[in-house]
């Protein structure tokens, strides 16, 4: 994964990036919300909740589309699939391993 994200890619992650609270990681409850009512992947529902196209995490995975869907889908990610994704959506891991 390329560690230098596009300008434009990062201003929209900066403007989305979550504190934590007391030591917690927040969730928006639009997150939650799409994993438990709508069985959508966390990685989806942060991506959707971050605004952010699968052919922009695609480039900065350098992967196709179709393999970044994939990732995406997947049921139970590795651990290094999270953290990358985690940093690439500018989150901590635990707020999307949940």
């Amino acid at each position: 994964m390329s560690s230098k994200l596009k300008p434009s890619l990062k201003r929209t992650i900066s403007r989305y990036s979550l504190e934590t609270h007391q030591g917690h990681y927040l969730i928006p409850a639009e997150v939650i919300n799409a994993v438990f009512d709508r069985k959508s992947s966390s990685m989806r529902a942060w991506r959707k909740y971050l605004g952010l196209r699968k052919k922009h995490l695609a480039q900065q995975l350098g992967i196709s589309k179709s393999q970044y869907s994939r990732l995406e889908a997947k049921k139970k990610p590795s651990k290094a699939l999270l953290r990358q994704m985690a940093m690439l959506l500018g989150i901590h891991v635990k707020q999307l391993n949940f």
